[in-house]
């Protein structure tokens, strides 16, 4: 029987970069309706956060490859292979969905009035793109690949013997983190990442692990 322990430094990336991202996402403006009218008085705040989340989901593919580092086997190789396209997807996403609309958005601000009317047409048209818009090709690979990443590591856990209660966090983490990434669904979900690490920290189970064995003694020859 092992125990998961969590050193000082894998403690802070793996309970502090979810809490530090949710963090963030409390701030990410509201984007309902007509998308510029929704935005063009935020979009210093809207920036900032898409510019954030740029590092942090590469901090986040850290933070799940670092939860399921001590274990082998089939699930918790699935749940690393998925971390590149979360971090690819998801990252092309929010460069075009999020700072793009923003930028669209900061610039048909500077516009005349009669002018402002078409360019939110347009910014509406590039926010509903079936490949890189809101509800798109990007968001659903994106989203995809973080809870195939989140369940299979927490199926690799359990399997290991984790507690059941962080194997329902991190399910749960990855449901709300998948439906959306804005509030409140997405700070949830990164709380409850964070919860599930702290519950596994200091708990004791039998850690599947490559371990090198020995050459059994031969018999003796008689």
């Amino acid at each position: 029987m092992n125990t998961y322990q969590l050193s000082g430094l894998r403690r802070l990336l793996v309970i502090g970069i979810p809490i530090t991202f949710a963090i963030l996402l409390l701030f990410h403006p509201a984007a309902e309706g007509q998308v510029y009218n929704a935005l063009h008085h935020h979009t210093t705040r809207w920036q900032i956060v898409h510019v954030g989340q740029l590092l942090f989901i590469g901090l986040m593919a850290i933070a799940i490859y670092l939860l399921i580092d001590r274990l082998d086997g089939r699930l918790a190789t699935v749940s690393r292979l998925a971390l590149l396209p979360f971090v690819l997807f998801y990252g092309a996403f929010e460069s075009f969905t999020g700072i793009g609309t923003g930028e669209l958005v900061r610039h048909a601000h500077d516009l005349p009035q009669a002018d402002q009317v078409i360019a939110g047409e347009m910014i509406q048209s590039y926010w509903e793109s079936p490949l890189a818009g809101n509800i798109s090709l990007l968001s659903a690979l994106g989203s995809l690949s973080w809870a195939v990443a989140v369940i299979a590591a927490a199926l690799a856990l359990r399997q290991a013997g984790a507690p059941r209660s962080a194997q329902i966090l991190l399910g749960l983490a990855a449901v709300a983190f998948f439906v959306s990434h804005a509030p409140p669904a997405g700070p949830t979900g990164l709380v409850l990442f964070a919860v599930a690490a702290w519950r596994l920290d200091g708990h004791a189970f039998p850690l599947v692990q490559t371990e090198t064995r020995r050459p059994a003694p031969h018999a003796p020859r008689a």
